[in-house]
């Protein structure tokens, strides 16, 4: 970026989490290095965001606050984009928080990077009532567009990104109310490379989701994206299938529909013969919920003894 300073806008999205949404803006301003601009869309919260006198008075940050009358989360990410200038880009979920250095880490490394680079991701721990459950490090050498279209592995709170790149993109599906961030990546990672930052530097919330809605969020980029898989070769396009087809049936478990469960499960097994996850998922298609639970607790506690022995943590599962 020949050197010079980039000019950096924040964007969070929320609704009816107004608590959570100024927690997330207060960790934006106490980055290391300030976004020059920061926009708060408040996507039509049945009681509307407001901004304590702190943050109104502060005169490091302009803080803008924006009302929408619940046009979903594309539509309110665009709508926060819109209202900013700034050359790069960066999103906070109202549920996430970043660590201080967030920006500075990748506002450095971006502006060494080439011009083809749209942007950087970080890893983020993902917490659940104050307990780290999961750590996702995003691996250096991977090929993004292969792995969008196994999972959604970007999120909008790890990155940041080349304004000019989401112009050239159309922005956020507003038609899409849940997957909207996995396919703007994936149409992004068609065309652009984003570079990576292999450190931890966002805290995210772990949130309890309708299953039904998850299974049809689920189906709906599975279907959306069912071109772009049957272009890979057949090996891998195999391989991608089992993995949906698992998900699904891990989905329709969770949402009650054993049938749908088995019939998914079953042709994730076809798919991929080797893999034993669906084979166990079958089983708890078959025994019901109570039996698989019980077993898997003492399944898990067997592996966090091994584990522990070994000197690591058991509770965090590495994505």
């Amino acid at each position: 970026m020949n050197g010079e300073r980039p000019t950096i806008a924040a964007v969070i999205p929320t609704r009816d989490r107004s608590a959570m949404a100024l927690r997330a803006l207060r960790s934006v301003l106490s980055q290391t290095l300030l976004p020059d601009e920061l926009v708060v869309v408040d996507d039509g919260s049945s009681v509307p965001v407001t901004l304590p006198s702190d943050v109104r008075e502060q005169d490091r940050v302009p803080v803008r606050l924006v009302r929408l009358d619940g046009a979903g989360p594309g539509a309110a990410r665009n709508a926060g984009v819109a209202e900013t200038s700034a050359t790069l880009v960066a999103f906070l979920d109202d549920d996430d928080t970043w660590r201080p250095e967030k920006l500075e880490r990748q506002a450095a490394l971006l502006r060494t990077s080439p011009g083809s680079v749209a942007g950087v991701e970080c890893g983020f721990d993902l917490w659940d009532d104050g307990r780290l459950v999961l750590r996702y490090v995003p691996a250096e050498h991977r090929d993004l567009y292969r792995t969008l279209l196994e999972r959604p592995v970007l999120q909008p709170s790890t990155v940041l990104v080349r304004r000019a790149v989401l112009d050239d993109l159309g922005g956020f599906n507003p038609s899409l109310r849940r997957i909207e961030d996995w396919d703007l990546w994936l149409r992004l990672s068609e065309r652009y490379t984003i570079a990576v930052l292999p450190e931890v530097l966002v805290d995210r919330e772990h949130a309890d989701v309708d299953p039904k809605l998850m299974l049809d969020s689920y189906r709906t980029a599975v279907e959306l994206f069912e071109t772009r898989i049957h272009a890979l070769p057949h090996r891998e396009r195999r391989r991608i299938e089992a993995v949906h087809s698992f998900m699904t049936g891990v989905l329709a478990l969770d949402a009650g529909d054993a049938r749908r469960a088995r019939r998914e499960l079953l042709a994730a097994l076809r798919a991929k013969p080797s893999w034993p996850r669906p084979a166990a998922h079958l089983l708890r298609a078959t025994v019901g919920d109570h039996v698989w639970h019980g077993a898997r607790h003492v399944a898990l506690a067997g592996r966090a003894a091994v584990l522990r022995a070994a000197g690591r943590d058991p509770s965090v599962r590495h994505w």
